[in-house]
């Protein structure tokens, strides 16, 4: 009785591999595209309502302020202090802002905006996560 494998069945085995990896690494690549998207957009709306709670909490208004597309801060309004700022994936920028002026949410000390509007994210795929924030201080993720 004969062990093991033929040299054949192992080029075999061997082949049927590389060919599923070859197939599925573009596709793992594309997923991870649009999870690090979902994934900004949470973390922009988990720091929207960051700056909503110190506004509360402090009774003073913070803003999240965009200088420019790949990053974003929280920013006490009265002082002009920056409390944290963000850098956003690599793969993920800032594509509009919609309602804010000067690019800029500011959150009151009732956790209302001063405007409500949108802010669009995008990926290098094109995807886009809107994320809205309505005039009561809500924040919501449309994926």
């Amino acid at each position: 009785m004969k062990r093991g494998f033929s040299a054949i069945e192992l080029l075999v085995v061997s082949g049927l591999m590389v060919l599923i990896i070859t197939v599925s690494l573009p596709l793992l690549a594309s997923y991870q595209k649009t999870t690090k998207l979902r994934n900004e957009a949470r973390v922009l709306a988990t720091n929207l309502r960051l700056a909503q709670q110190k506004a509360i909490t402090e009774q003073i208004i913070y803003k999240i302020l965009f200088p420019d597309t790949t990053s974003y801060q929280i920013v006490n309004n009265g002082t002009g202090d920056v409390f944290k700022t963000i850098e956003m994936e690599t793969e993920v920028t800032l594509n509009e802002i919609t309602g804010f002026t000067d690019d800029s949410i500011r959150f009151t000390a009732t956790g209302a905006v001063v405007e409500a509007g949108s802010v669009k994210l995008i990926n290098t795929k094109e995807e886009i996560s809107i994320i809205e924030i309505k005039p009561s201080g809500y924040v919501d993720i449309n994926e």
